[in-house]
């Protein structure tokens, strides 16, 4: 048998190169390729990091949990450990099922991705008695914050990134000073000062929400601004939607002298639209600013001369050739708003009725590369905008705030409109609201040839039915969908659901609302079926009914509950029983 070139290579150097790459990226290469690769892979030595999102090999996750079982050199060199319950086949009950956190004397970093109560009863009382761990990260949580922030060691921590709408209650001795990143929801403005005064290591702070000040406290907010020590480590704020005024935002900024990156969002003060303020504040209170990215949004927006002036005001010199900031507006019939370009955040609403003042020389064809997750509603749609989306991910179609009987048809002219605006070959999710009908089933398949990595799809239950006659149509889910989220209705009768299970047979999760004999159907029919989301909670009897069934099949299952959704969410490992099977 000939050699590549890389078996060519001495194991010292195969160990060098294996430094650049995730774990599971290596198993996934070189597991299984001869005797020599096998023993090189399971005795790696050098720190590594584990992350289970994004895998669908369940055997290769089985097989280095296996190794990681009785290597204990590998547990101490993991460092970095990623569990989710979100794309992938390794859901974190399976994990946590085999390992205490514990077992990792050198882990620095977790990463809990959808976690669930009972994932979180396990995990949460080890996180103190972990030695080194310096970085904790939450992403996607519908569990309460006052169930996870007292278990944290948030005194040690130099990193903290969690979802909830509010920071643990602070107080003036709250104990922060190793942190150095720090990623919330929520904080009140005069939390937030209390934290600058409390971490004075602190260098990056991103807030999702800063509510406006509460009646009363203005003043003690203003009390505690001036009686503040200036952060003079913070480098980079960024808030997503920022609710007070224009004068309690300054009075933050007043407390970060070398501040270089600010990014916002505000919809709440019309007089954040004062460019002559703004200079002036920058050349006072933010020299070292080198990064500026905004969007002011102001709602009831009069169109007048008063007020376009003081948006085409941000078009002058200091922002242009001073700062390179390259400004738009946009104006409703109803609101306004201004933003730097390239659009800085990763949503964006596309309902264009409006006017958009763009500066021509300027190459626009980059301004929205940022925006990930689009919205679009055909029936405000209009021919000449100079939009263009290169790089969505996540696509939805339709209008959420849509009465309900009130429909919107999309033809061949917003198909059209579609192909010249957006780029569909990133696509990874679609979702379809409901009120928006097709004109022809051709139309969807159009999007669907150009939707090239597609992989999941939110869908009206109506909608899907109608397509199980479409022999083209069932082709492209047969194929491509892994993930389908069904709303707005229910399977009616045993041969709706044989059709269904004929043409998804490739779906590795699924949410809809289904009763206990429908998910029992589903388990044992979808082979490849991993995750279920049920819009609707099971009785105690139904869980203890379906966790009976499936155990006959030789499956493991987990049942979580989620009461604050009314979910239920069931995971799956069928690696066992393809063992069995192979």
């Amino acid at each position: 048998m000939s050699q590549t070139k890389l078996e060519i290579l001495p194991n010292e150097i195969l160990l060098q190169c294996f430094h650049y790459f995730q774990i599971i990226d290596i198993f996934h290469s070189f597991d299984q390729l001869n005797h020599r690769f096998n023993s090189l892979i399971r005795n790696i030595s050098f720190p590594f990091s584990l992350n289970f999102q994004n895998i669908h090999n369940r055997f290769q996750c089985e097989e280095i949990c296996r190794t990681l079982s009785i290597n204990q050199t590998w547990k101490n060199q993991l460092y970095s450990l990623h569990l989710s319950n979100e794309n992938t086949c390794y859901p974190i009950h399976l994990f946590i099922s085999k390992f205490s956190l514990l077992q990792f004397p050198h882990l620095r970093s977790l990463t809990l991705s959808k976690i669930t109560e009972k994932n979180w009863k396990s995990i949460g009382t080890e996180l103190s008695s972990i030695p080194e761990l310096s970085c904790f990260r939450i992403f996607q949580c519908d569990i309460s914050g006052k169930s996870i922030i007292p278990m944290l060691p948030i005194s040690k921590l130099q990193t903290l990134i969690i979802p909830f709408p509010s920071f643990p209650k602070v107080t003036p001795d709250i104990q922060l000073s190793s942190l150095i990143h720090l990623s919330i929801f929520g904080c009140h403005l005069h939390e937030l000062f209390i934290i600058l005064n409390n971490a004075s290591k602190l260098n990056y702070i991103e807030l999702r929400n800063v509510p406006p000040p509460k009646w009363g406290l203005f003043w003690s907010m203003t009390d505690d601004a001036h009686n503040s020590t200036p952060a003079n480590n913070l480098k980079t704020l960024h808030i997503h939607w920022f609710q007070g005024n224009i004068d309690a935002l300054f009075m933050l900024l007043e407390r970060t002298p070398n501040l270089e990156n600010f990014i916002i969002l505000s919809n709440s003060d019309p007089n954040m639209i004062q460019a002559d303020k703004w200079q002036n504040f920058i050349i006072s209170s933010l020299p070292h600013l080198r990064n500026f990215k905004f969007r002011f949004v102001v709602i009831d927006f009069v169109r007048n001369s008063i007020h376009e002036r003081r948006l085409k005001e941000f078009q002058n010199n200091f922002w242009f050739n001073q700062h390179h900031l390259y400004i738009e507006y946009a104006i409703w019939p109803s609101r306004a708003e201004i933003y730097t370009l390239p659009y800085p955040f990763n949503t964006f609403e596309f309902s264009l009725d409006c006017h958009i003042y763009y500066n021509e020389i300027i190459d626009r064809i980059n301004t929205f590369d940022n925006v990930k997750d689009l919205s679009v509603d055909f029936e405000k749609l209009t021919e000449n905008n100079p939009h263009y989306f290169s790089k969505i991910e996540s696509l939805s179609f339709g209008c959420q705030d849509r009465i309900k009987g009130k429909y919107i048809t999309m033809n061949y002219s917003h198909l059209k409109y579609i192909q010249t605006t957006m780029n569909l070959s990133n696509i990874k999710h679609l979702t379809l609201l409901d009120g928006l009908q097709f004109e022809s089933s051709d139309i969807f398949k159009e999007i669907l040839k150009s939707a090239i990595q597609l992989t999941s799809l939110r869908v009206n239950f109506s909608h899907l039915i109608k397509w199980f006659h479409n022999n083209e149509l069932c082709k492209y889910f047969t194929k491509r969908i892994r993930k389908l989220y069904i709303h707005s209705g229910l399977f009616e009768n045993s041969d709706q659901l044989e059709q269904f299970c004929a043409i998804f047979v490739n779906l590795e999760q699924l949410g809809c609302f289904f009763n206990q004999s429908v998910i029992l159907f589903l388990i044992k029919n979808l082979h490849k079926l991993i995750c279920i989301e049920n819009y609707g909670c099971l009785k105690n009897y139904e869980i203890s009914s379906i966790e009976k069934e499936i155990e006959k099949l030789g499956l493991d299952i987990i049942i979580d509950l989620d009461d604050y959704e009314n979910l239920d969410f069931i995971y799956l490992n069928r690696s066992k029983l393809n063992r069995n099977i192979s």
